[in-house]
């Protein structure tokens, strides 16, 4: 994704590259386990949703139960 934004008051533009991934397994017909994992990338401008850094992981696991 194309973006331009603002820093130190001006304008620029750059880049950012997201994955997002996600997994379920059912344990039995009421209850399952998921995991998510997303990575973020930036460049240019688009780094100062990010300070101090291009990148970003975030990562995920729960278990659900339907009742």
């Amino acid at each position: 994704m194309s973006n331009a934004a603002i820093g130190n008051g001006q304008v620029g533009s750059g880049y950012r590259y997201t994955f997002v991934g996600l997994a379920e397994y059912a344990l039995s017909k009421r209850t399952e386990v998921y995991g998510t994992v997303d990575f973020d990338k930036v460049s240019g401008a688009a780094s100062v949703e990010l300070p101090g850094r291009n990148n970003q992981t975030g990562v995920a696991l729960g278990l659900r139960t339907i009742f």
